[in-house]
């Protein structure tokens, strides 16, 4: 079995260009540098605007990481900008010479007769090698017109495929909506008394949603010929739990990790019985040219962390180093966490009292602003497990770890020059491993770039790039976070993806 990830070199960061924390066995290290690189960087504006729908923005990366805004290309679906901020990690894939990108927001007849009212949708672009540029491709052949792909579910926010004896097929995450403890009840607060973010109590939310459970999913399809066709539901998930975050197959394809977002108590510290512990599901993947099949679910889950959005495997497929937000007293360093694989004991438990086997703290100073919180939600691991790198939304942080095994060890923290509002989102690395690049896709529309190659994380003279794409060219104003908020991040060609 291999995945398609067209797994390549990139840079391993020398361990002795990192302050601090470093252990005596990165004495070996190198700074290796592989010549392979990403031509391409591709995002969602996951636009709500109905004249103009979802697009995705290209960008051509130079020789020395520097982007240029090449053009954008609508996707015939409609995003879900103005439902408010949701986090995923994996909206967008490339497969081999094809682009993958979800449309988050619900289908009408009018953008797409062939896709149930309400769902989601998929679409599918060929790229041109040479410019970038990206091509449609009709996902129903045996009817007139240009359509996408039924995502079978609400909110598609992620996927990610396997190829196995020539079949390769793609599972994609629903999301449906999500809520939160906004305002706890004055007298004998629980979960089902609050309020969320509108006017219903959250019992009263659960009542409602309980219908939607079947469009909350994972759905698998076959891919072929830039073509997807639908197979089958492999799961679903209570309101409790939420809906996918992240789905990631291992490296060799034997499992199939999924992290759910849950329900977070919304304060800087939460508190843990106004909350619904989000997991981190592990299936076994039974796979052929023919068949598909998941078994034996089992989960993480704690209490005390209420969401969970983007993660990595390790190499060796014994590790998934997952990011956390709405953390509860006690577990404020959790912002990422190593989760061993094997360890049904005390990590996966299946019981929502689990025990991480790591954990990763970023530098918020509790009670410095009440609006600030210990949180990342996007991951990014080197391909030999030495440097796992996160992005935090709210501080607008990059932290990196040193990984050995289960012990993740901060040895960097850069903040996005410039950014004083919440808005960091998606990470991607170039192939050469020589540039970072971290998306400001809720309130700037905006995309970091970070130099590896000296060893340290370092943002490059003139990043942040503004996108032109989200200018309102009525206005010449950046557009609203209700309008564009960016969804997903890939690149071309993709020899290693590290989510």
């Amino acid at each position: 079995m291999q995945k398609v990830r067209f797994i390549g070199l990139i840079s391993c960061i020398a361990a002795t260009a990192f302050i601090a924390a470093c252990h005596d066995s990165d004495k070996d290290k190198k700074n290796v540098i592989s010549e392979k690189n990403t031509k391409f960087l591709y995002t969602s504006t996951n636009s709500s605007i109905a004249s103009e729908g979802n697009m995705v923005i290209g960008f051509k990366i130079a020789e020395d990481g520097s982007l240029t805004e090449f053009d954008h290309f609508p996707t015939g679906g409609i995003g879900d900008a103005d439902d408010g901020d949701f986090d995923a990690q994996g909206a967008m894939r490339v497969i081999g010479d094809k682009l993958l990108v979800v449309n988050a927001g619900e289908s009408t007849p009018e953008l797409d007769d062939r896709v149930v009212a309400g769902n989601g949708s998929i679409s599918v672009f060929q790229i041109n090698d040479i410019t970038g540029d990206l091509s449609r491709i009709d996902q129903r052949p045996d009817v007139a017109g240009v359509h996408n792909m039924d995502s079978f579910g609400l909110r598609p926010v992620t996927l990610d495929s396997l190829t196995v004896e020539g079949t390769t097929w793609v599972v994609v995450g629903n999301q449906t909506d999500t809520e939160h403890c906004i305002k706890p009840a004055e007298v004998n607060p629980t979960l089902e008394t609050c309020l969320g973010q509108g006017t219903e109590n959250l019992g009263e939310y659960f009542q409602r949603v309980a219908s939607k459970q079947a469009y909350r999913n994972i759905y698998l399809f076959k891919f072929e010929g830039g073509v997807l066709t639908p197979v089958k539901k492999l799961a679903d998930y209570d309101a409790r739990v939420s809906g996918p975050a992240q789905v990631s197959f291992s490296h060799d394809g034997t499992k199939l990790a999924v992290t759910t977002i849950g329900i977070g108590h919304i304060s800087q510290v939460s508190n843990k019985s106004l909350q619904s512990p989000a997991r981190t599901y592990v299936y076994d993947v039974t796979a052929n040219s023919d068949n598909f099949s998941i078994d034996n679910a089992r989960w993480f889950g704690n209490q005390s962390i209420a969401v969970s959005v983007g993660f990595s495997w390790s190499s060796d497929d014994e590790y998934i180093y997952v990011s956390n937000a709405i953390l509860a007293e006690g577990f404020t360093n959790y912002s990422l966490m190593s989760l061993d694989v094997s360890n049904t004991d005390t990590v996966f438990t299946s019981d929502d009292n689990s025990t991480p086997s790591g954990d990763g703290g970023i530098s918020i100073t509790l009670n410095s602003q009440a609006d600030d919180r210990p949180a990342a939600c996007w991951t990014w691991l080197t391909p030999k497990d030495e440097y796992l790198f996160g992005v935090a939304f709210r501080a607008n942080l990059v932290p990196s770890y040193q990984v050995e095994g289960a012990m993740l060890s901060r040895i960097q923290e850069v903040k996005r020059r410039n950014i004083d509002v919440h808005d960091s989102k998606d990470i991607y690395v170039s192939g050469n491993g020589k540039t970072l690049y971290v998306l400001g896709g809720l309130q700037t529309h905006t995309v970091s770039i970070f130099d590896l190659e000296s060893g340290f994380l370092t943002e490059k003279v003139g990043s942040p790039l503004q996108v032109k794409a989200s200018i309102n060219p009525d206005t010449n104003e950046n557009r609203p976070n209700t309008e564009h908020f960016y969804l997903g991040i890939a690149g071309y060609p993709n020899y290693y993806t590290g989510f």
